[in-house]
């Protein structure tokens, strides 16, 4: 049976203790947002909807021709020993390249089994939050989680990731980057990285672990201004965020600062739940297949924000958080502040081809409760600020002051 679709994230690729990459989000990057909905991947393509399809398949009498004219010079003439089952691989993953999709891949057996395997949750990790551009194939460090391996041994936000045990990561899918930096609990990794802020390449080598991830963080702030930062969405996001909304409700909050900067995105389920904590009834997004089939997710509108809020947004806000900002934006029950998201709006599954090996693929877009696609334009916030080169936190500065001045008689 196929995989779950998932949002990829488009930014972090969350290598905490369990790896969910069989139920979760992509964007610059993969880190998938896990679907629930339709069952639409339960049936194999049928013979006469493989007919309708033109120009690649090898049912094509002119590609048989080519490709056993290819066999032919090959056995007759190449001077080396071939591998047939590499070979053919290389012919799938070749076919899936042709596709002109930065998100597709085709996985062989081995590979397949050991994302599988990793996402058991037997492979533990550092700590970190990635993102790819995948455009630039470039992996930067997006988060450090506080209780990690990365942390302490000296990982920060913004790091370049340049190798791993000594290996480039250079136009290497994130999945594979990742599996890379896990393993089993007490082994270690090294990790080469470039750090843009000081200009310098260092090497620190870190013992993996399992790591409790919490994805949010909270406090309040002065004049009944509650702070709230949400890293991801994981299963575990939105009773964290409940709880959250629920204390600082519970002391006397009469504003709200959410932080989705550097948020790559994570589980649909989650981002729907989220959702409807503070959004009115309505669309939260839409799905839309290549069939335009649509699936709609809504909130039900039972505790909609009751305050003002500013929603803090950069270039890593992906997938997933994008969702999220976008709607709080179409209902204007929130300011969005700082500066333009990723763009990530499309979905992305990952479907078992029935001897181990499989392909993961774009599948959908989707759309903001206006109608919008985000994807490739990002959104735009509603007050343009650039972070402070200082390294003040000018944007939640600016978030406190709107908060301030609304509440204001």
């Amino acid at each position: 049976m196929e995989e779950r679709n998932r949002f990829g994230r488009g930014v972090a690729a969350g290598v905490a203790g369990t790896l969910l990459v069989l139920a979760i989000l992509c964007g610059g990057v993969y880190a998938a947002l896990g679907f629930s909905g339709f069952n639409r991947w339960n049936q194999k393509p049928s013979a006469s909807a493989m007919e309708k399809k033109d120009g690649y398949g090898i049912e094509d009498a002119a590609t048989r021709e080519k490709l056993t004219l290819l066999q032919e010079y090959i056995d007759r003439y190449f001077l080396y020993e071939t591998d047939r089952e590499k070979i053919a691989d290389e012919m799938y993953k070749g076919l899936v390249h042709g596709l002109d999709d930065p998100y597709a891949d085709y996985y062989t057996a081995e590979e397949y089994a050991d994302i599988r395997e990793k996402a058991a949750g037997e492979y533990y990790g550092i700590g970190v939050g990635v993102l790819q551009n995948k455009t630039t194939g470039v992996i930067t460090i997006t988060q450090v989680y506080s209780s990690g391996p990365a942390k302490e041994a000296g990982i920060e936000p913004e790091d370049v990731l340049q190798e791993v045990n000594g290996e480039t990561v250079a136009g290497v899918d994130l999945e594979e980057v990742v599996a890379r930096i896990r393993g089993y609990e007490g082994t270690t990794v090294s990790l080469t990285v470039y750090r843009p802020s000081s200009d310098e390449i260092l090497e620190l080598e870190m013992e993996r672990r399992q790591v409790q991830e919490d994805t949010v963080s909270y406090e309040m702030l002065a004049d009944g201004i509650g702070y709230l930062k949400l890293t991801a969405f994981e299963k575990v996001s939105p009773e964290q965020f409940a709880e959250a909304l629920a204390d600082l409700r519970a002391h006397g909050m009469k504003g709200l600062v959410l932080d989705l900067r550097n948020n790559g995105g994570g589980d649909l389920d989650s981002v729907v739940d989220i959702g409807n904590q503070i959004l009115p009834k309505g669309t939260i997004l839409t799905i839309e297949y290549n069939n335009d089939e649509k699936e709609v997710h809504e909130s039900k509108g039972e505790s909609p924000m009751d305050v003002p809020m500013v929603v803090l947004v950069n270039g890593n806000t992906a997938s997933a958080a994008e969702v999220l900002s976008g709607a709080a934006k179409d209902y204007g029950i929130a300011t969005l502040l700082g500066t333009r998201t990723f763009g990530k709006g499309i979905v992305q599954t990952l479907f078992p081809l029935g001897d181990g090996s499989a392909v993961k693929m774009t599948v959908a877009n989707y759309y903001t409760p206006s109608g919008a696609s985000i994807h490739g334009v990002g959104i735009e916030p509603d007050v343009i600020l650039e972070p402070d080169s200082s390294g003040e936190d000018n944007q939640l500065a600016e978030a406190i002051k709107i908060l301030t001045e609304k509440q204001k008689p």
